[in-house]
């Protein structure tokens, strides 16, 4: 998970955040390389309802499209859920 709130640069296949805008005036492009922004982006723009179903279609496709992704996620989760308790 650590790899995936890394902070990276603006992807040169970026698109256009619409409300945002740079210290030139320019609309700010939406980095997809960068995980954590690209969430975080999400959060604050979508009604939590939206959100967590978003979360879970995600989670289907790590878990069918990248199996061992999804188990490693899992794995890691339950080791942060074990922590916690």
């Amino acid at each position: 998970m650590a790899r995936l709130l890394s902070r990276a640069t603006t992807a040169p296949g970026s698109v256009t955040v619409p409300d945002e805008v740079d210290s030139h005036g320019q609309p700010r492009r939406l980095p997809y390389d960068d995980a954590f922004y690209v969430v975080r982006y999400l959060h604050l723009k979508m009604e939590p309802p939206v959100f967590a179903e978003s979360a879970r279609l995600w989670l289907k496709i790590l878990r069918e499209q990248h199996p061992d992704e999804y188990k490693a996620l899992l794995h890691e989760l339950a080791k942060e859920e074990g922590q916690l308790a």
